[in-house]
């Protein structure tokens, strides 16, 4: 997607938004101070993003602040912060995953000590506790 975005997008884009709207669409209309700009879709890959916050969640320096635009870019939603207060907000997610019970695999045997899967298991409690305080979808 992203070579294709650099390769064929984007100059098609920039040539129709200057040669159709900036120089001919524009001047025709008396408009001569502006210019039009089409903006380029956010392409992510997933596995940097995984990466990315593997990374900062194993040191410790992601906080449930940080999760919160994360999952309004994930689920496509508003989350309302002031739901929660400041202290919770600033707490670092790897204290709140060593804080969580015992965590069972989907089968239910043993347990999943894994990191990222308490900051899953954590991220979502914390999207379920926001619905369920609103009463409706966040």
């Amino acid at each position: 997607m992203q070579f294709a975005e650099e390769q064929v997008f984007e100059p098609y884009r920039k040539w129709i938004m200057n040669e159709i709207f900036n120089k001919r669409l524009f001047p025709a209309m008396g408009i001569f101070r502006v210019k039009a700009v089409l903006r380029a879709p956010s392409i992510i890959d997933p596995e940097d993003r995984k990466a990315m916050l593997d990374f900062i969640a194993e040191r410790g320096i992601m906080l449930v602040r940080d999760l919160i635009p994360i999952a309004e870019d994930v689920l496509g939603t508003t989350i309302d912060e002031s739901k929660f207060s400041p202290e919770y907000l600033d707490t670092p997610i790897a204290q709140l995953a060593g804080s969580q019970p015992i965590i069972l695999d989907p089968e239910g045997n043993g347990d999943a000590d894994d990191l990222q899967e308490r900051v899953s298991i954590i991220a979502k409690r914390l999207l379920r506790k926001g619905s369920a305080e609103v009463g409706a979808h966040v």
